[in-house]
């Protein structure tokens, strides 16, 4: 197990919040893919996999979005309990839903994400639009309302500043 804290946390929508962490040892990780988080009470384990929103090489330190489900036992202590500071367990770094190794060829790609689906695909999109400018990048997205709508701000000042250059 991979111990890890929480550096910094903050708030996305009424029930989604963003953690940056902190690991003794530099992790590594791929757009799209997921941490195995553990939260350990004495013999007691509650294990969920929560996916980078951040990028690997984009941010600094590495960052989950979690949204709070009712019955979720980890969501719900990371949203209402949890502070800086905390420590946690990983089991790793998980997860194929990455870029394809060969993505040359590929000239669009398009997203379909709702609620806090759009987690991997920020940073999907972060690698793309950043490392991959010669691709087209579509993003379909549903929510409930705008005030539900995970990273509204950073999505708005990317399609704005991507249509204008690329207009």
């Amino acid at each position: 197990m991979i111990p890890f804290s929480i550096r910094a946390i903050r708030t996305e929508t009424r029930d989604t919040k963003s953690f940056e962490l902190s690991f003794d040892q530099p992790i590594s990780y791929l757009p799209g893919q997921f941490l195995s988080v553990i939260r350990k009470r004495g013999d007691f384990e509650t294990r969920r996999q929560y996916s980078f929103s951040s990028h690997p090489v984009l941010s600094r330190f590495p960052i989950i979005t979690v949204k709070r489900i009712e019955n979720g036992e980890l969501s719900r202590w990371l949203f209402d309990e949890s502070k800086v500071g905390d420590t946690l367990f990983s089991a790793g770094v998980s997860g194929r839903f990455i870029l394809p190794a060969d993505i040359k060829q590929i000239k669009t790609i398009l997203f379909l994400a709702a609620g806090s689906g759009i987690t991997p695909v920020r940073s999907l999109m972060q690698e793309l639009l950043n490392f991959h400018r010669d691709k087209r990048v579509i993003l379909v997205y549903s929510n409930r309302s705008a005030e539900d709508t995970i990273f509204i701000n950073t999505l708005q000042a990317v399609a704005a500043g991507f249509s204008a250059a690329n207009s």
